[in-house]
C-alpha cells in the first residue's frame, strides 16, 4: 500500500497561502506563511498548526477552535480542526468528527468551497473532502480514500508539506526533525523505512548536537538489529557511542544501552543482552516524567519486556510492560506486549483488559490493524501490526 509508506508526507500538507504573511515562534517550533484569517486569530491558529505537526492532536484542536471563535469564517482554522482527526502513522481516522468540524464552517462541500476566501484555501478544503469522503453517505474505505487523497493533492498542486516547501518556515520544533524519523519507525515497526524517513526530513547528521546525533544513530542501530543486520547495527552503535562521548545524560545512555542489549540479543548473547537492558531500564526508572512525546523514543522497560517475552519469560515480561504503562499510560505497544505476556503467563483477565483497551484505541484504525487485534485473542504469539 502506498499510504503508510508515505506517512510523514500525509501528516501536514501546508503550502504558502496568498494573503498577508503571519509568523509565530513558540516552544513547538516556528512557522511563517500567508493566510486569510483575522489578525486576532493568528496566535491560536499558528499554535494549533505547530502542535498538530508535533502530534499533540487534542491541544491542537482546542487552539483551532479558539481561532474559529475569534474568526468564524477562517477556513484554515476549520481545516486544521478537521486534520486533527487524521492520524496516519497510527492508521487512525475519525471521519465523523472531521466532517462535523467541516460542517461547522459550512453545511455542504459546495458551500465550503464557495465560502473559502482564496483559491488556495479552496484547494485545501477540496483535498480534505477527498480524505474524508465528504458529500456522500457511502464513502470509499479509509485506505482507498488515503490513496485518493494523495492523488488529489498531486492534481490540485498541494503536494508540498511544511517540511519541504521552501517558501514556508518549517513548523517542526527543532528536535522533531531528528526525533520523528526514529519514533515513527519504532511505533510503526517499519524498520526498513528509517533511511527514507531521515531523508524526507532532510537531516544532516553531522550538524546535529549530542542529543540528536545519539538518538538518530541509536535509532538506525535498532532498525538494523531488528532486521538482523548486525554489522550495520554495530556500526551505528559505534557512531552513537562516539557522539555520546563522556556526556552523562541518562536519556542518551539509555539509548546506547538499549542498542547494546538488542544487538547482544540478536547475537544470542542472552546474559549480556539482559544486563544491558536491565541497565537501561534502571536508568529509565530514575528519570522524572517529562511532558511531551516519549523520550527516549523506545521506552527501556518496553524493550526489556519484549526481550524477555522472546526468551519465553512471559511473567517477567509482564512486569516490565506494567512499568512502561505506569510511565506512559495506554501505550499501544506495551498494551500489546501485556496482552501477549499475560496470555502466555496464564493471566487471561489481564490479557483481556489490555486487548479491550487496544480495541478502544484502534476502533477507527484500518481493517488490517483491527484484524491483527482480533487474531491476538486467539494466538498469543501474534505480532503487533506493522504499518505498510
Amino acid at each position: 500500500m502506498r499510504r503508510l509508506a508515505r506517512g510523514l508526507a500525509l501528516l501536514l500538507p501546508l503550502c504558502l497561502l496568498a494573503l498577508p504573511a503571519h509568523a509565530q515562534q513558540t516552544e513547538w517550533g516556528a512557522t511563517e506563511f500567508e493566510n486569510s484569517g483575522a489578525a486576532a486569530a493568528q496566535e491560536p491558529f499558528l499554535r494549533g498548526l505547530l502542535m498538530l505537526h508535533s502530534f499533540e492532536y487534542d491541544d491542537a484542536r482546542s487552539a483551532f477552535q479558539t481561532a474559529q471563535r475569534i474568526d468564524p469564517d477562517f477556513a484554515m482554522a476549520h481545516w486544521g480542526e478537521a486534520m486533527t482527526h487524521n492520524h496516519p502513522i497510527w492508521m487512525e481516522q475519525d471521519r465523523t468528527a472531521a466532517l462535523k468540524a467541516l460542517r461547522d464552517f459550512a453545511p455542504t462541500p459546495e458551500g465550503r468551497l464557495e465560502k473559502a476566501a482564496t483559491e488556495r484555501e479552496t484547494t485545501y478544503l477540496r483535498t480534505l473532502h477527498v480524505l474524508y469522503g465528504a458529500g456522500t453517505d457511502n464513502p470509499q474505505g479509509k485506505e482507498a480514500r488515503d490513496d485518493a487523497y494523495e492523488d488529489a493533492r498531486s492534481v490540485f498542486g498541494t503536494t508540498q508539506t511544511h517540511a519541504t516547501d521552501p517558501s514556508v518556515t518549517t513548523g517542526y520544533a527543532p528536535y522533531m526533525r531528528w526525533y520523528l524519523p526514529v519514533a515513527s519507525v519504532i511505533e510503526t515497526r517499519q524498520w526498513d523505512r528509517i533511511e527514507a524517513r531521515i531523508a524526507a526530513m532532510d537531516i544532516q547528521a553531522d550538524s546535529l548536537g549530542t542529543r540528536g546525533a545519539v538518538t538518530l544513530h541509536a535509532g538506525r542501530g535498532l532498525a538494523a538489529a531488528h532486521q538482523n543486520n548486525l554489522s550495520a547495527a554495530r556500526s551505528a552503535l559505534a557512531t552513537a557511542e562516539a557522539a555520546l562521548g563522556d556526556v552523562d545524560e541518562a536519556a542518551l545512555r539509555i539509548q546506547v544501552e538499549e542498542l547494546r542489549g538488542l544487538i547482544a540479543l540478536k547475537a544470542e548473547e542472552t546474559a549480556a543482552a539482559l544486563d544491558h537492558l536491565r541497565t537501561a531500564a534502571a536508568l529509565e526508572a530514575e528519570r522524572p516524567l517529562d511532558y511531551g512525546p516519549t523520550f527516549p523514543p523506545k521506552p527501556a522497560h518496553e524493550l526489556y519486556g519484549e526481550a524477555l517475552l522472546s526468551l519465553d519469560r512471559p511473567a517477567d515480561a509482564l512486569t516490565q510492560f506494567a512499568k512502561t504503562l505506569e510511565r506512559y499510560p495506554d501505550r499501544a505497544l506495551s498494551l500489546w506486549g501485556t496482552a501477549r505476556a499475560a496470555a502466555e503467563a496464564g493471566a487471561p483477565e489481564v490479557a483481556a483488559k489490555a486487548q479491550s483497551t487496544l480495541a478502544a484505541q484502534w476502533k477507527n484504525a484500518d481493517a488490517p490493524v483491527r484484524q491483527r487485534l482480533d487474531a491476538l485473542a486467539d494466538n498469543p504469539d501474534a505480532r503487533p501490526p506493522q504499518s505498510r
